[in-house]
């Protein structure tokens, strides 16, 4: 009786750490975007939209396979390289990512970059935030208090992932913003057209061709 107890808390205990690790929170992370055309720092602003699809762990079996977004973030880079929070983004809570689409304002010109980083998450480039010992109010490493040294959020913790990641913008992801087709004129508004413009001529008023 006491052998089936143990192998029973035992089996509780396993499945209570893997429900715990499975819920637990992602890392934060710190991330520096420096976008380049033509292999050229852009110094202008650069409004960009970054949407991450993925699988989300759920119960639900009507969820399960299936691709959903699962993250997204929208923010205007005023300088080349600035840093922002992009927690939740590329490691979501209770997903796991497939792929982000990326989309680029700036100079006039729009970038669309499909699958622009993957599961892997290759070409971001990131090093673990450089402590050791966490107090409950300060940072240490090797015990020095490392705390003014690290980047932190807004709530004043370090962030767990400092990364930096360099985007190339070509002409083969290139379309203008804000140009529409002119549409041509057909028969029956290019005949009013010529109707009120001889009406004009009539009265002495000009009338452009």
């Amino acid at each position: 009786m006491n052998k089936l107890l143990l192998a029973f808390t035992f089996i509780l205990l396993i499945t209570g750490f893997n429900v715990i690790r499975a819920d637990s929170a992602p890392p934060t992370y710190l991330t520096t975007f420096s976008f380049q055309e033509n292999e050229q720092p852009v110094t202008q602003p650069v409004t960009f939209d970054i949407n991450c699809y993925g699988n989300a762990i759920s119960y639900d079996d009507n969820n399960s396979g299936r691709t959903l977004k699962i993250s997204q973030f929208s923010t205007t880079s005023q300088s080349y390289g600035s840093a922002f929070d992009t927690s939740n983004l590329f490691e979501t809570y209770r997903a796991n990512l497939q792929y982000c689409d990326l989309s680029v304002s700036t100079g006039g010109k729009q970038f669309n970059i499909t699958k622009f980083i993957d599961s892997s998450l290759n070409g971001l480039d990131c090093k673990n935030a450089d402590y050791d010992t966490y107090d409950g109010s300060k940072y240490y490493k090797n015990g020095v208090d490392v705390t003014d040294k690290l980047a932190k959020d807004s709530n004043g913790y370090a962030y767990d992932k400092i990364c930096k990641m360099t985007i190339q913008l070509s002409s083969t992801q290139t379309q203008s913003v804000n140009m529409k087709p002119v549409e041509s004129q057909g028969f029956i508004s290019r005949l009013f057209s010529y109707i009120g413009c001889f009406f004009k001529s009539i009265f002495k008023n000009s009338c452009s061709k």
